[in-house]
């Protein structure tokens, strides 16, 4: 991608979440620090260590010291990546917030691509997914490919959202929606870019995914097999809590016409299964009566 400097952007804040990358930290650190010699942009480069037990720390400290444009944060104990980033929201002044994996795996140049929409929506995220033409091919192992797509499917048979790839982990919001947005998001596990997503539009906020050159890096601390129950489980609760948020929020603009509440997303609309959980429901009455008969 051929960069050129502009101004359009003044504030943004890169947020990069990182545990024990000892090994990977020094290329991500020396990649942003070129890449803020190309663009005009009044940026901040926040590591977030979630509780490394290596040498990670020491050298974002070591680029730290040397560099305005680097912050680290970090503690003790693992929070999670949901969490980490969450607490960035204390501390960032900038006018959007942004977040990439530390392997980049998509460049930080790829921002300029979302940053095309930031006038028009409120969060703008990466896509592997996306059907359409592309000047470019992702190539991934077979497993990893379809993983990914069965759970883009999964995602759109729950919700009424036509995004494909919710767990892509190159973000762009904000501010005010980005402090929003996060309040409200409680997973801190694989699911949690998906909950994003869907707390993003049950909030009323416009969401924009765009595709993004984006490359296969070995060495991902994510086994494939160990996750795919994880992942299930969290999509299914993030579904669940979105459905009860859902009827909440409806309750609540139907007796105060709660103008915050901005349909133009159809967010009222959003979760799709409402038959099954009426099962659940059912199963679960069921379940009761046949307790107090046994009682009686």
């Amino acid at each position: 991608m051929n960069l050129q400097k502009t101004s359009a952007v003044t504030n943004l804040s890169i947020i990069v979440p990182v545990y024990n990358e000892e090994n990977r930290i020094t290329k991500c650190l020396k990649r942003m620090l070129e890449f803020s010699s190309t663009v005009d942009w009044k940026m901040e480069v926040v590591i977030v260590d979630d509780g490394s037990t290596d040498r990670t720390t020491e050298i974002v400290k070591e680029y730290e010291s040397e560099s305005k444009l680097i912050k680290l944060i970090s503690w003790q104990d693992r929070i999670g990546k949901g969490a980490s980033i969450k607490k960035v929201a204390l501390v960032s002044k900038k006018d959007l917030v942004c977040y990439l994996d530390v392997d980049l795996a998509a460049d930080p140049s790829e921002f300029e691509r979302l940053l095309e929409f930031r006038d028009e929506y409120d969060v703008i995220i990466g896509s592997r997914l996306m059907p359409g033409e592309r000047t470019y091919k992702i190539q991934r192992p077979f497993h990893r490919s379809f993983f990914s797509k069965s759970y883009s499917l999964a995602f759109r048979t729950l919700f009424r959202a036509q995004l494909y790839d919710p767990q892509c982990g190159f973000k762009l919001f904000r501010r005010e929606a980005f402090l929003r947005i996060f309040d409200n998001v409680h997973n801190n596990a694989f699911a949690f870019d998906s909950e994003v997503v869907i707390k993003a539009l049950l909030l009323g906020y416009k969401v924009k995914e765009v595709p993004i050159k984006w490359t296969h890096i070995d060495g991902s601390k994510i086994r494939v097999t160990d996750q795919v129950l994880s992942m299930g489980k969290g999509l299914l609760s993030i579904w669940h809590d979105a459905y009860k948020f859902q009827q909440q929020r409806q309750k609540i603009s139907s007796i105060s016409n709660d103008l915050n509440y901005n349909d133009e997303n159809n967010s009222r609309k959003l979760c799709r299964g409402e038959p099954f959980l009426r099962m659940k429901e059912l199963l679960s009455a069921i379940s009761t009566n046949k307790e107090k008969l046994k009682l009686e």
